[in-house]
């Protein structure tokens, strides 16, 4: 009779753990940052809206999927260590440019790159968020 009650026991338990982990791969904000010198430009995303500077802007469901579904092709673990394609930024030609990608209880942070030239994994991705901000 006990095994009748380990079995129910056993698939709860895991269904607990499996909600438990989509819930905190669940990504909460994507930031963009580029700077130099003269200006700065800071993005951030959630899902419901983007706050350019000091602007605010809706985002909708399908904007914020679309995002999703962009970083869910990325190595979250190793965007830092994807190489820049150039290093205008060193000489100041170019602002300096980063994203970020929070999660429940993680921060993933790619690499330095010149802003207008990302990484070609990246680019798609950092198009679409200067889109949504209209840069």
């Amino acid at each position: 009779t006990m095994k009748y009650y380990i079995l129910p026991f056993i698939i709860s338990v895991l269904f607990m753990h499996r909600s438990n982990t989509q819930q905190n791969d669940t990504i909460k904000l994507i930031e963009y940052h580029a700077s130099s010198r003269a200006n700065i430009i800071q993005i951030k995303i959630s899902s419901n809206q983007l706050v350019y500077n000091e602007s605010v802007k809706e985002i909708n469901n399908d904007q914020w999927k679309k995002m999703n579904a962009m970083i869910s092709s990325f190595d979250l673990n190793s965007i830092h260590k994807i190489e820049a394609p150039s290093n205008e930024r060193f000489r100041d030609a170019a602002a300096t440019a980063f994203f970020k990608i929070f999660k429940e209880d993680e921060v993933f942070e790619s690499s330095p790159f010149d802003h207008g030239n990302p990484p070609k994994e990246f680019s798609d991705f950092i198009s679409e968020i200067l889109k949504l901000a209209e840069l």
